[in-house]
């Protein structure tokens, strides 16, 4: 084998050897792309799930708010001595 064809085959190696390096590490990309997809999922099901209840209360609140001013509310205030 000559010296160039030793040279290719070192470089074709070091070549296959990174290429296998990145594979690796899209498939841990991959992974992790999918674990932040159920992650997401979950999130989106959860907030599905409260929003209407949540936003009921909050409509509840509102309409108190508007027929039981504060202003009527008793006031404590204390009396500070020096």
């Amino acid at each position: 084998m000559t010296d160039n064809n030793h040279l290719i085959l070192e470089k074709l190696t070091l070549i296959t050897q990174r290429l296998d390096h990145i594979e690796l590490r899209i498939d841990h990309i991959e992974q992790s792309t999918n674990n932040m997809d159920n992650h997401i999922s979950f999130v989106e099901n959860i907030y599905d799930t409260c929003k209407m209840p949540f936003f009921s209360l909050m409509n509840m609140v509102t309409r108190l708010q508007i027929t039981s001013p504060t202003d009527n509310l008793p006031t404590n205030q204390r009396s500070i001595e020096n």
